[in-house]
């Protein structure tokens, strides 16, 4: 419904029944009485955006418990790599004032650990404090297309500088040869059987404004393509535990304490609500 002025108003019910864009009250105004009002400059910018899902995979839902993924994208810079920290990083999940706050986005099924030493491993997500953009890691459970279309537009939207490339397997967390007793972490990129490229069985393409879902064939070679375009000389970088068993710490308390005073917050108060 419109009025006019252009202003759009979602009923909660249609918002509640359409998982898309019940994620989306995260970059509207909070919801007025049974309606979500989205102001008509908010509407028109979501009808710049375009969402493209390959008829293949119209109806994926994963069929493995937590598919295990790789993330290839274009570096940003450090100072915006701290702007999707500090709106994505689980760690804020646990102080009521930023996760309730406008800017926090959070995470779904690609998530970052960079914060919570409770977490293994420990400092692993996909965006990197130095602007590195990818990881080799899994996703929550069973994921499906609809959770994969409403978290990637949200950081599209946000994030408007994200160019990047995920390869989605029926791999269940590790490679074959990882779930047979191999030791994943020496040597990350053993061939398997079957390989990456064969498991893959969708693909995330985010190059503003466009989200594409597609399918396997697609994936392959849009990965491969942004692997040869911008994977870091040190390959290993991607590995979930390759800060924790380097004994690296990408971001530490004071990137932490900088990361909750953009919020307008007082560091050492929030601080005193998080075990991290």
């Amino acid at each position: 419904m419109f009025d006019e002025a252009g202003n759009c108003y979602l009923s909660d019910q249609f918002i509640g029944s359409n998982q898309v864009l019940c994620n989306m009250e995260q970059i509207f105004p909070p919801a007025f009485a049974e309606w979500l009002l989205v102001p008509a400059d908010r509407y028109n910018k979501l009808l710049i955006p375009e969402i493209i899902v390959d008829e293949n995979v119209k109806d994926f839902d994963s069929l493995v418990r937590r598919p295990y993924y790789r993330m290839r994208g274009k570096k940003v810079t450090a100072e915006q790599a701290f702007d999707i920290i500090r709106r994505v990083d689980n760690i804020f999940r646990l102080t009521d004032a930023i996760q309730n706050h406008p800017d926090y986005i959070g995470s779904l099924n690609f998530d970052s650990w960079i914060f919570d030493r409770h977490h293994y491993p420990q400092h692993y997500g996909w965006i990197h404090a130095d602007g590195t953009v990818g990881c080799d890691g899994i996703t929550q459970k069973y994921p499906d297309i609809d959770e994969f279309i409403a978290e990637w537009f949200i950081k599209m939207m946000a994030f408007p500088y994200l160019d990047l490339v995920i390869a989605v397997t029926d791999w269940d967390e590790t490679p074959p040869s990882a779930s047979s007793g191999f030791t994943y972490k020496y040597n990350p990129y053993d061939r398997t059987i079957p390989t990456f490229e064969e498991s893959i069985v969708c693909g995330i393409w985010i190059h503003n404004p466009v989200l594409e879902i597609m399918g396997p064939k697609r994936t392959v070679k849009k990965y491969a393509e942004y692997v040869k375009l911008y994977e870091d000389k040190n390959r290993v970088k991607y590995l979930s535990e390759y800060y924790q068993d380097n004994g690296i710490v990408q971001a530490d308390e004071n990137y932490l304490k900088r990361c909750i005073e953009a919020y307008g917050l007082n560091a050492h108060e929030e601080l005193r609500k998080i075990r991290w």
